[in-house]
């Protein structure tokens, strides 16, 4: 792990990759093949690949004391020195349009879970009732939170009762 007067800095995967050439010419001979293709190439390879992953994270952990760079627990951890805490995150509500297509009103309770085309789950806040060929704005709320839920894609969803 190189680090400078400045900061950490982190090897890159070429950079590795040249290290581990030069280590084995130096161990087996300058004429060793270390192609992509030979043996020992490919294992370097694997190897250099391992070690870039871990450079990645040695940079997360050293950026990690930093408030300006520092998230989730390790930011947690930060805010007591500032003399702060964080806000837990929340469930994000948003308003959605219901469309009964249907020839007869559709009572939808409370709790029922829309299923976005996201993957992510929002539940209604309040009993509804849609006539036919009717639409209603209602709000659901994510059962997840956390950024990802700040934002509903209304495009494609499922209904299912709870």
């Amino acid at each position: 792990m190189p680090m400078t007067e400045q900061s950490f800095q982190k090897y890159i995967y070429a950079d590795l990759l040249e290290q581990q050439i030069i280590r084995a010419q130096e161990m087996f001979g300058e004429n060793i093949d270390t192609t992509e293709t030979s043996v020992l190439g490919k294992f370097i390879r694997l190897q250099v690949s391992d070690f870039a992953q871990e450079e990645e994270s040695l940079e997360q952990v050293y950026l990690s004391r930093y408030v300006d760079t520092a998230y989730g627990l390790s930011l947690d951890r930060l805010t007591p020195f500032a003399g702060i805490t964080r806000n837990a995150a929340t469930a994000a509500k948003v308003t959605v349009t219901l469309t009964n297509n249907g020839t007869n009103a559709a009572s939808i309770a409370m709790g029922t879970k829309l299923l976005n085309a996201n993957g992510l789950t929002y539940y209604l806040t309040e009993d509804t009732t849609v006539d036919a060929g009717e639409s209603v704005m209602v709000t659901v709320v994510c059962s997840d939170t956390g950024t990802e839920s700040n934002s509903f894609y209304s495009d494609s969803w499922t209904f299912y009762q709870t």
